[in-house]
């Protein structure tokens, strides 16, 4: 997959790939996703394998919306980019489509 910013190879962390240098996630298939969405069940399943950094940037939803998707970090683009590098990193993840 490539970033439809940069144009260079996105690193996949299946089933998203994400750019590093751009700070893009994407859906594996190839849709970009807006700032950092809880995608991952690790907050849930295993808060305590979760970044506490992470967990302090986390909107406290109960429950997910219908659409399955709700933004896990304020709408302030420095706390999605905080996240974003945060959770790429973390070798707990587990993301849920």
């Amino acid at each position: 997959m490539i970033c439809k910013h940069c144009l260079k190879d996105v690193k996949q962390y299946a089933p998203l790939g994400y750019c590093a240098q751009c700070g893009v996630w994407y859906k594996a298939e190839g849709e970009e996703i807006k700032g950092v969405y809880m995608l991952c069940s690790t907050k849930e399943d295993n808060p305590e394998k979760c970044n506490l950094v992470a967990q302090s940037l986390f909107i406290g939803a109960e429950e997910l919306p219908k659409s399955g998707e709700t933004n896990i970090a304020t709408a302030r683009m420095p706390n999605i980019r905080k996240a974003d590098k945060i959770c790429v990193s973390c070798a707990d993840k587990h993301f849920v489509l």
